[in-house]
């Protein structure tokens, strides 16, 4: 059991690490080529890894809206930041 534990923990810091460097401009490009995808070939993800049909409504309404999310971030503006 600890070494589960021990081991979920290690994924956790591991997984913080990946998004060092993710700028605004690049997940406002990772949500729009998520956007892409329809609301079948997402439940089809979650059902082809195995998930109940209720799961797969809460997970995909879950993704969407991260989606959304993702596409509503504000737009940065070097030029009017340097203005301030």
């Amino acid at each position: 059991m600890l070494r589960h534990i021990c081991h979920k923990i290690s994924l956790k810091a591991k997984g913080r690490d990946v998004l060092n460097g993710i700028t605004v401009a690049d997940a406002r490009r990772i949500g729009g080529l998520l956007s892409r995808l329809s609301n079948r070939q997402i439940d089809d993800a979650f059902r082809a890894a195995n998930y109940s049909e209720s799961e797969i409504e809460l997970l995909s309404g879950a993704l969407r809206n991260r989606i959304r999310q993702l596409n509503t971030l504000p737009r940065y503006n070097r030029e009017a930041r340097g203005r301030e």
